[in-house]
């Protein structure tokens, strides 16, 4: 098991990546390279997982993941989408501790481990926004700067 998956400031399913995340779910390996990965959740490495964290107007990339080690064993990645906007769930407002996300091996929501504590967390959706402590600030790209160098973002502040 990889025991900095769960070291602060973040625990969670995508390890050390701090960041608002575009896509919040982790990326999995699947097929062979999954009945070969030793970890229980068959969570990708966080060096994978940042690829699809940014918000962009174009997306992401297709790509091919290995196990580390082997490149028998691997898992193809499609592109995905990218948001281009994301919504207030999260930070919380004025930095209340809220739940941990909590899901089976597979990804579903384990509910049943909801309101638990884990190593000081407490368990749950992982969204303070279900708890009625969401910031309520709101992102969105508006434009792309020349060469995709950066872009124009509207920040909309919380209203409470």
């Amino acid at each position: 098991m990889d025991t900095y998956r769960y070291d602060p400031p973040s625990i969670g399913s995508k390890g050390r990546l701090l960041v608002l995340d575009s896509h919040v779910d982790p990326l999995r390996r699947t097929g062979e390279a999954a009945q070969h990965d030793p970890g229980r959740h068959k969570n990708m490495t966080a060096r994978i997982q940042s690829s699809n964290a940014a918000f962009t107007f174009f997306g992401t990339y297709s790509q091919r993941e290995g196990l580390e080690d082997s490149a028998v064993y691997c898992t193809s990645l499609p592109a995905q989408s990218s948001p281009c906007s994301a919504t207030g769930r999260r930070p919380s407002s004025g930095g209340q501790p809220y739940t941990t996300r909590v899901v089976h091996a597979d990804g579903t929501p384990a509910g049943e481990f909801y309101g638990q504590e884990l190593n000081g967390h407490k368990l749950g959706t992982g969204n303070p926004g279900d708890e009625g402590k969401a910031l309520g600030v709101q992102l969105r790209l508006v434009a792309p700067l020349p060469g995709n160098m950066g872009a124009i973002v509207e920040v909309t502040s919380a209203k409470k």
